[in-house]
């Protein structure tokens, strides 16, 4: 779980967890636990190192029993990869993909074979961090997408201007929009 998608899009969750059991695999959700990013984006290094700390322990703990760690937002998810890996050292973080990673890895057992679903043409309006630090997640929504028949069109999108935190702070609000 990560702060965003739990306390602000808890049905999203819910849904996720909805769509991988009706494919039918089993899903278990790991108890919230901070991971620190708003406290790296503010510039907390020392407390974003602790939380990191504790975080990749609970992390490592799961990895052991080698079932695969699947984050929803992608830029919470791709801080295990930059900025924990930055703090720990990669050897102290395990592989955590993000969902439609994840999914591209089991198309092959994914999609029912007899199911007949109507495309009413999809977009992807894709995370900037998602574009610029993993820019084949996008190419991986659309692989999922095409083993159930679906066709998933990627927008063309620059930066929102919200960065993290940055474009929620009163004082930011106008250099977002003009972002």
């Amino acid at each position: 779980q990560d702060a965003f998608t739990s306390h602000f899009e808890a049905k999203l969750v819910m849904d996720v967890v909805e769509l991988l059991s009706r494919l039918n695999l089993r899903v278990f959700v790991m108890p919230f636990s901070a991971n620190g990013k708003p406290l790296q984006v503010q510039g907390f290094l020392g407390a974003f190192e602790r939380t990191a700390e504790k975080q990749a322990k609970r992390l490592r703990a799961l990895a052991e029993f080698q079932v695969p760690m699947v984050g929803i937002d992608p830029a919470m998810t791709l801080t295990y990869r930059q900025e924990y890996v930055k703090a720990l050292g990669a050897e102290q973080v395990p592989e955590v993909l993000m969902l439609q990673e994840w999914l591209a890895t089991r198309i092959n057992t994914l999609a029912p074979r007899q199911l007949t679903l109507t495309d009413p043409g999809f977009k992807l309006l894709s995370h900037c961090t998602e574009k610029t630090n993993a820019p084949g997640s996008p190419k991986a929504w659309q692989q999922v997408f095409a083993a159930f028949g679906l066709q998933l069109e990627l927008a063309n999108s620059g930066c929102c201007g919200m960065s993290g935190t940055y474009g929620h702070e009163t004082r930011n609000v106008e250099t977002s929009k003009t972002i």
